[in-house]
């Protein structure tokens, strides 16, 4: 080991007051500043996912697909990386997954960059819409119509959605790609990470410095959601004017200039972490602490010599020399396991040695299943938000994560602790993760019954999923060719298709400018059986055929949650806090169960079994979960894009039943 191995600097510059940052302490510094930023993006992908299917028209099984690029890149590279990467040094290959990672939200904003808004964003800014009352012959700049007008048609739209990225490839190309980035990333920095750490550490302190890591990048989610929650409420394209609110479920907020922000960040972080030396160098001990037994001993004798045996001071004091030697003698064979490393056999030896050991394989299975069963609240936690309690993106990425992200930090804190001062033996962790299944298996069945009622949507039906949008009053306005935009009947308190369905023909500005109402609705349904179905349709008397301006306002009519969001809150502070406390002990699980020389390579062989496993196939059964829930989606062209409404019921059904399912395979 050279000096170079064991200094900060690059090459051959290595100043000497930079080696005052040459110690495990500023190191866990930059690595939790690193983990910050990296759970801000972790955090800010699922965020965001209700606005890219919206955005390019794609379906959740879709966007399931796209965030595997992530897990492609580690299964190929894993343990390639963890083989070699451990070999070498940690912190540059750490600094190299670092840039990667931060190339990765670059590409993830290029197909904004390309493309822009999109035509339909473009249509709901003042700058796109006339600030007139809108009639049949002057509807919007590019806008699909929406009112009822005689013989309309979709088909003039098609190259224009094209054109925009809504139909095209690309777009989705680009993102898979950006995943794939990542995963290089990512792989570097997990893999080589945690175990540069437990290398440079007591064995004692490991789990309660591991911890304290956890606990606070879990700082980073929480920035994370309230950097995307103000993100999402600014517009798609921040310098136009948008005619509608955050609330209505057409709103796309601007996605894209989180990965830039992300990226930059990203960027300072790799240039700090690659300072770092290969090998710390090893600590002398001081004098005080060295002479600390011997002040002891002489205690201990000046007072055996007055007589004093049996006192209660005696025996204190020969308990602490007798623990101080304990200590010094373990930190001794510590480190003395840490640089008496067997020699390295190969990869094939070390990988079927790892294959062979049943206490990691075990664990790693456990965690597949675990990791599975949650990846469906993982990447669609702000669609079920959205779905279920009625949010907005921004408040849903904000409130349903933001109780969860500060039990993880009280639990892993807690973790590390407990870890710590009762060293528990890795049967009995692993023990305790199957009582935290059968925990979180009560939670996912109680999930199911956690119902929001609403008025639902006038002419569905839910069995079928078809809607009838026709009555003799509106037979003449071509309502098939209308895109779904939800209005509300206020007197009534339901929600319709459109305002076509209405039979509204004009539309109307509020002084801000935003759109809020509609005019010469000629369908309003003068009786309205709450709760109803669609045979209700029939039983429904007269219509309003006046040409007056009626109460039909903008977006679906607003549904009182808040009881349920509180309940669900509680549920998952309590479940979390739960769960996190079993996370510090599988980690240290895989550490202490497999041999010095294999500890980095078993991170990535983890790694690698948990994306061919779980991360990959997770999402993308969740998202095919949901897109089978679906009653409205968005059609273009003949092509299916995103859903605009799901069976809540259905929709709880299989995202918590699912996750249920997991878990009991799990525990």
């Amino acid at each position: 080991m050279t000096v170079r191995d064991t200094t900060c600097g690059i090459g051959s510059f290595r100043p000497k007051w930079m080696q005052m940052f040459a110690n495990t302490r500023w190191f866990m510094v930059v690595y939790t500043i690193l983990g910050i930023v990296q759970s801000m993006s972790w955090m800010y992908t699922p965020a965001t996912t209700t606005t890219l299917e919206k955005r390019f028209k794609t379906q959740s099984q879709t966007i399931g697909v796209l965030m595997s690029g992530n897990e492609v890149s580690q299964i190929f590279l894993s343990l390639i990386m963890a083989y070699y990467g451990g070999r070498g040094s940690r912190p540059l290959w750490m600094a190299w997954g670092v840039m990667f990672s931060a190339l990765s939200c670059f590409i993830f904003a290029v197909p904004h960059m390309i493309y822009g808004p999109g035509r339909e964003a473009l249509a709901l800014t003042e700058e796109y819409l006339d600030p007139t009352v809108l009639n049949s012959t002057v509807i919007v700049k590019s806008e699909a119509p929406l009112l009822c007008v005689a013989n309309q048609t979709m088909d003039a739209t098609c190259e224009q959605d094209i054109s925009s990225g809504d139909q095209s490839n690309v777009p989705l190309f680009l993102i898979f790609l950006s995943q794939f980035v990542l995963g290089i990333g990512t792989t570097m920095c997990h893999a080589l990470g945690n175990t540069y750490l437990d290398d440079h550490v007591k064995k004692t302190n490991a789990p309660l410095m591991f911890g304290a890591v956890m606990s606070l990048r879990m700082v980073g989610p929480v920035f994370g959601m309230t950097f995307t929650s103000i993100l999402l409420r600014l517009y798609i394209d921040p310098t136009l004017t948008p005619v509608i609110t955050p609330s209505d479920p057409r709103w796309m907020g601007a996605w894209w200039l989180g990965w830039l922000v992300l990226g930059t960040l990203m960027l300072l972080c790799s240039f700090l972490i690659i300072w770092f030396p290969g090998k710390m160098p090893k600590r002398e001990k001081t004098k005080e602490k060295t002479t600390d037994p011997e002040k002891v001993l002489i205690a201990l004798e000046e007072t055996l010599s007055e007589g004093e045996k049996d006192t209660p001071e005696t025996e204190l004091l020969t308990k602490k020399q007798e623990s101080e030697e304990k200590n010094e003698k373990s930190e001794k064979e510590d480190e003395s396991k840490k640089s008496q490393v067997r020699d390295d056999d190969g990869f094939l030896p070390s990988l079927k040695r790892l294959l062979k050991n049943q206490m990691l394989m075990y664990n790693i299975w456990s965690g597949i299943f675990f990791i599975i069963a949650s990846s469906g609240h993982m990447t669609f936690f702000t669609k079920y938000s959205e779905t279920q309690y009625h949010m907005s993106a921004s408040g849903a990425s904000m409130i349903s994560g933001s109780t969860r992200i500060f039990a993880m930090v009280v639990g892993f804190m807690l973790s590390g602790y407990l870890m710590g001062k009762y060293k528990p033996k890795p049967r009995v962790i692993l023990g305790y993760n199957v009582f935290l299944g059968v925990l979180s298996i009560s939670n996912s069945i109680v999930h199911i019954f956690l119902r929001c009622d609403d008025n639902g949507l006038y002419g569905l039906d839910v069995n079928t999923g078809k809607i009838d949008i026709y009555n003799d009053c509106n037979m003449n306005c071509a309502c098939e060719a209308v895109k779904y935009q939800p209005v509300c009947y206020v007197e009534k308190d339901m929600t319709f298709y459109s305002p076509c369905q209405l039979g509204c023909k004009t539309k109307f500005l509020s002084p801000n400018g935003s759109l809020t109402q509609f005019g010469e609705c000629s369908c309003v349904p003068e009786e309205i059986t709450v709760p109803f179905n669609v045979n209700d349709i029939q039983k429904v008397p007269a219509f309003l055929n006046n040409t007056s301006t009626v109460t039909i306002m903008n977006g679906p009519c607003p549904v009182d949650c808040t009881k349920l969001l509180i309940i669900n809150g509680v549920l998952g502070f309590t479940i979390s806090i739960l769960s996190s406390l079993g996370r510090v002990g599988s980690v240290v699980v895989n550490f202490r169960c497999v041999e010095q020389r294999d500890k980095v390579f078993a991170q990535g062989m983890s790694l690698m079994f948990a994306s061919i496993f779980a991360f990959i196939p997770g999402p993308i059964i969740f998202g095919a979960l949901l897109d089978a829930s679906c009653l409205v989606w968005n059609a273009s062209c003949g092509n299916k894009g995103n859903c605009w409404l799901y069976h809540k019921d259905r929709f709880r059904l299989y995202m918590d039943g699912a996750a249920a399912g997991e878990r009991i395979v799990d525990s």
